[in-house]
């Protein structure tokens, strides 16, 4: 641990930050739960081993029930063995079919202006036009926004969604993947096992999960 924390500091350099290790015995996820209730911790970032059997993965088992134990703190997930840099490009999912509020929303709004980032907002076109709700739920969100750069793309409905997102991940040159993780939604359904094992689908790209409530 000693080791591991003085090559962070050598990598990371910033005297703006207060570093400090925590040592505890137990599950990761309910150490982790215990300690954001204990240090009332605003984000969790940790890294991603999502392989299997050499297959690359969506998110590794720690990840997934880091976030699964999290229902109140944002998770950002970084890549293994990937150098990260600062994004620029903010990828966010959106189907609208969920109302937006500034809360839910802060930790992607807090990002965008941190790093000076545009928001791209993705909307997997399934539908083929909006309903009122989610043109209701579109403008909501937009006004959260407010005057952060934000673009809204609408993307073919491939066979994949997977495919859709890193396609549209690697044409943009985005930095940063954000989803809300509804239970029921498009996220909460890659983050079962059954689905995990089906699904080859690796991210480069840090991935900010944020709870849909608080």
């Amino acid at each position: 641990l000693d080791q591991a924390f003085h090559r962070i500091n050598l990598d990371a350099a910033n005297p703006k930050q207060l570093r400090k290790t925590i040592l505890r015995k137990g599950h990761l996820p309910d150490v982790i739960t215990e300690v954001v209730e204990e240090f009332q911790i605003d984000l969790v970032v940790m890294g991603n081993t999502g392989h299997s059997d050499a297959i690359p993965v969506f998110m590794g088992s720690s990840a997934i029930k880091t976030v699964r134990a999290l229902p109140k703190c944002p998770v950002l997930v970084v890549p293994r063995e990937k150098e990260c840099e600062i994004p620029f490009e903010i990828a966010f999912t959106a189907d609208y079919n969920h109302n937006y509020d500034a809360q839910v929303l802060h930790p992607l709004t807090y990002m965008a202006k941190v790093c000076d980032a545009a928001v791209r907002i993705i909307h997997i076109n399934e539908e083929g036009r909006l309903s009122n709700k989610q043109k209701a739920n579109l403008n909501t969100l937009r006004d959260y926004l407010g005057d952060i750069r934000h673009t809204i793309h609408w993307m073919p409905d491939f066979s994949s969604k997977t495919e859709v997102i890193n396609t549209f991940i690697k044409e943009l040159g985005i930095g940063m993947l954000a989803m809300i993780y509804y239970r029921h939604g498009f996220l909460g359904t890659l983050m079962r096992e059954r689905v995990i094992k089906r699904i080859s689908f690796e991210i480069d790209v840090p991935l900010l999960i944020i709870p849909e409530s608080y």
